[in-house]
């Protein structure tokens, strides 16, 4: 039986930056945060996985969010990495997550299909996926908050991210 897992011989491979406590799931788990109607996109979050998730299930662009899982994907779908860690947010990491989201928000309005991955992906996937929300809804991030934590049950329970978005509006 072939493993989803890929074999570090494979084009799939990349190597962790550091050993990962637990391996990436063999399926595929995310939640639809904003849905596209017609020829608009839509936007995803969910964590890290080792099926072959974007060509699979029809993804456009993956943002890979977690620093300790980059894998390389299938050549014809858009990559955004965002090495970023679930640690205390600070306005450096702030800032870079608000340039990222632009990018997501640019590919959600031309009709893109945009998955934003984590290794769990609740947190830094989260912020992200908040922050492009906020942007393509025009909605306070209190009410971002609240409707990705409805959407994906355990997103964002980091706090020092919770409180950072919940204090914005959007631009």
């Amino acid at each position: 039986m072939n493993s989803p897992i890929p074999d570090p011989s494979s084009a799939y491979y990349s190597p962790p930056l550091r050993p990962l406590p637990n391996p990436p799931r063999e399926t595929f788990e995310a939640d639809r945060i904003l849905s596209g109607r017609g020829d608009r996109g839509s936007l995803w979050q969910g964590a890290a996985s080792a099926v072959h998730i974007a060509d699979r299930y029809g993804f456009d662009v993956v943002v890979l969010c977690a620093q300790e899982f980059q894998p390389i994907l299938p050549r014809g779908i858009e990559v955004i990495r965002f090495l970023s860690e679930d640690t205390a947010l600070t306005r450096g990491h702030l800032q870079e997550a608000i340039f990222i989201a632009g990018k997501v928000e640019r590919r959600v309005r031309a009709g893109k299909h945009v998955l934003c991955t984590c290794f769990a992906g609740f947190n830094r996937s989260g912020l992200v996926v908040a922050l492009a929300t906020m942007k393509l809804t025009r909605k306070p991030g209190h009410e971002v908050v609240e409707h990705i934590q409805r959407k994906r049950e355990g997103a964002l329970r980091n706090e020092t991210f919770a409180r950072a978005l919940r204090k914005l509006r959007p631009t």
